[in-house]
């Protein structure tokens, strides 16, 4: 129905498809009714809703110092500096003072919006990091056969040379990933504590130790021997994972 009052052959579905110019043609023959005398028909157009989500991640510590350019964060504090890519992540950063971090997106999905908080999480792991630094602390199991953990340095990076695991004769060399450090631990026999800026390098170093002294072929509820981590976390908090 056009807006004169009179009626026209488009129905409901095709009104709303086009713009009806408000003057129709009533036949006069018949009563029935003939089309409008001018039709522009519209194309739809969908306009989605801008969504915008914004994380501010807080910087604590006084001493340290962030950079955000081009989607790459640079951390600065007194054990270090850190820097990390986000290519893979559409998003705007900004600086807010020198306490404080803005992180935007435009326009994102479920999934998309779920990577800013990832995001911030790795940023606060950095600014730990630099801070604090991060600590992994493993222990030597063994029933019967006694596990010899020696240390060595292969071009700057620490290697770890585990024997007679099982009372094999094979050496498991292990190299560290770069920053990472490995001591013998003064207090408790046979642990190693692993220390470092990076949480992503310290926690895979520890688990490429780990899984180097796996169990074979054998009943592992039976075979318990191996190196596992006992405690993790930032330095001086650390958490029990036994």
């Amino acid at each position: 129905m056009c807006s004169d009052g009179t009626g026209c052959r488009h129905t409901t579905l095709e009104l709303l498809a086009c713009v009806c110019v408000p003057v129709c043609e009533v036949c006069v023959c018949g009563g029935g009714m003939a089309a409008p005398s001018f039709i522009v028909p519209t194309r739809a157009v969908f306009t989605r809703t801008p969504r915008r989500v914004v994380w501010c991640a807080p910087l604590r510590p006084d001493a340290v110092t962030v950079s955000v350019g081009a989607r790459t964060v640079t951390v600065t504090g007194p054990r270090g500096t850190l820097k990390r890519e986000f290519k893979s992540i559409n998003f705007a950063a900004e600086m807010r003072g020198k306490r404080s971090m803005r992180v935007d997106m435009w326009f994102g999905n479920r999934k998309q919006m779920a990577c800013l908080r990832t995001l911030c999480s790795h940023i606060e792991n950095m600014i730990t990091g630099v801070s604090t630094g991060f600590t992994y602390k493993m222990r030597a199991a063994h029933a019967h056969f006694p596990i010899n953990v020696a240390f060595s340095k292969d071009s700057g990076s620490e290697v770890v040379e585990v024997r007679n695991f099982l009372g094999e004769r094979r050496v498991r060399k292990v190299k560290l990933h770069e920053g990472v450090k490995i001591t013998r631990s003064e207090n408790v026999k046979d642990e190693f504590v692993l220390t470092g800026n990076d949480v992503e390098k310290v926690s895979s170093s520890a688990a490429l130790i780990h899984e180097s002294c796996l169990v074979r072929n054998k009943d592992i509820r039976k075979f318990l021997d191996g190196l596992y981590v006992s405690e993790k976390g930032r330095t001086g908090a650390l958490v029990s994972v036994v």
